[in-house]
C-alpha cells in the first residue's frame, strides 16, 4: 500500500503547477475574473493578476495564494498554496507527508513541482464554478483548507524525518504544550524556540523559565530562538507571528508578508539562544488575545523553523 502511495506521489511530480500559458481566455473566464477580483477588494485584498489574466494573486494570512482561471462553462478554479521547498528536506519524507493529505482530504491535492532543489510543495484545490457570485461563498472554506493542508505537511513532514532518522535536523517541545518543527542548512540548525513577553510593566515574562504569557498583561511577544552553529557568520533572519484566528500580526516596519523586518544576525560557533525583535499586540492598548500563536522563522530567506505557543 505504501509503494503505491509513494508511486501516486512520484507521478503527481509531472502535474504542472501553472495554468497553461498563450491560451486565449473564454468571455466566461473574463468576466469571472472581474467579479472575482472586485469581490476581493470588497473584502479587503489587493488582488494582482498575471500578464495574460489567468491568474490572481492575493495574500491571507502572511502566505501567497493563487487562483487559476480556466474554460468556459463551468469555468474551472484552482486555489493554490506553497508549501515546503525542496531544498534541505528529506525527499522521502516530503513524498509521504504529500500522501497522507492526498488520502485523507480528497479535496485538497498536493504535489512537488519538480526534483531537486528549484521544486517546492504545491496544496491545490479545484472545482468547477459557473459565477464569481457562486464561488464567493466557498472562497474563504478553499483559504482555511488550504491554510491547514499546509501545517499539516509541515507537521507531518517533520514526523517522517524523524522516523527515517535524518541527522540534519531535531525537533524539541517547551513544557508549556508547544512544539517547534526543526530544519537545518548550511551548517546552521533550528534547535528549539520558546516565546518571550515584555508586558506594560516592562516585566520580562519567559516561557523558559516555565513562566505563562498572559493576555491581559502581554505588551510585546518575540521569538528566542536557539540555533545550533558550525557554520558561524552573519545571516539574515526574520520571522512570522500568527494569531488565533490564522491572522498575521505586524511590527510597524514589517517586511511585507512577515511580522519583523529582516536584520542581521551574528551566528557564533555552538549552540545559543539569540533574542529576535518583538511585536506589539495588536488590540487596543496593545494587548493580545488568548489563544494559539505559531512562529514561523526564516533564516536567509528559507523556513527555518516553526513554533506554536499559547497566550493564556
Amino acid at each position: 500500500m505504501k509503494r503505491s502511495l509513494l508511486l501516486l506521489s512520484l507521478i503527481m511530480l509531472l502535474l504542472p503547477c501553472s495554468m497553461p500559458a498563450g491560451a486565449e481566455l473564454s468571455t466566461e473566464v473574463k468576466t469571472f475574473r472581474t467579479n472575482l477580483t472586485k469581490f476581493l477588494r470588497e473584502e479587503g485584498y489587493s488582488p494582482t493578476s498575471n500578464s495574460d489574466g489567468s491568474r490572481i494573486d492575493f495574500e491571507h494570512g502572511g502566505l501567497d495564494y493563487f487562483i487559476y482561471l480556466s474554460g468556459s462553462m463551468p469555468v474551472q478554479v484552482t486555489m493554490r498554496v506553497e508549501g515546503l521547498s525542496n531544498e534541505d528536506t528529506n525527499p522521502v519524507a516530503l513524498l509521504m507527508a504529500c500522501n497522507d493529505i492526498n488520502k485523507d482530504a480528497y479535496y485538497v491535492k498536493t504535489y512537488i513541482t519538480e526534483l531537486g532543489d528549484e521544486g517546492s510543495t504545491m496544496i491545490v484545490i479545484e472545482m468547477p464554478c459557473h459565477t464569481a457570485e457562486e464561488y464567493r461563498y466557498v472562497f474563504y472554506d478553499c483559504v482555511k483548507a488550504l491554510s491547514k493542508a499546509r501545517q499539516d505537511i509541515i507537521d507531518k513532514y517533520t514526523e517522517y524525518e524523524e522516523q527515517l532518522g535524518d541527522t540534519s535536523a531535531s525537533s524539541s517541545s517547551s513544557s508549556s504544550s508547544s512544539s517547534s518543527a526543526s530544519r537545518s542548512t548550511a551548517g546552521v540548525t533550528f534547535v528549539g524556540c520558546t516565546a518571550e513577553d515584555i508586558d506594560h510593566n516592562e516585566n520580562h515574562i519567559k516561557e523558559s523559565e516555565g513562566a505563562k504569557i498572559r493576555a491581559t498583561t502581554a505588551e510585546y511577544v518575540f521569538p528566542n530562538v536557539k540555533i545550533k552553529c558550525t557554520n558561524p557568520g552573519t545571516y539574515k533572519i526574520k520571522y512570522k507571528l500568527f494569531g488565533p484566528n490564522g491572522q498575521l500580526i505586524r511590527r510597524i516596519n514589517a517586511e511585507q508578508g512577515f511580522s519583523s523586518e529582516e536584520e542581521d544576525i551574528e551566528l557564533r560557533s555552538g549552540t545559543e539562544v539569540y533574542n529576535l525583535k518583538g511585536c506589539l499586540g495588536p488590540k487596543n492598548n496593545n494587548y493580545f488575545d488568548a489563544g494559539n500563536y505559531k512562529f514561523e522563522i526564516y533564516l536567509n530567506g528559507k523556513l527555518f523553523g516553526t513554533y506554536n505557543f499559547r497566550i493564556y
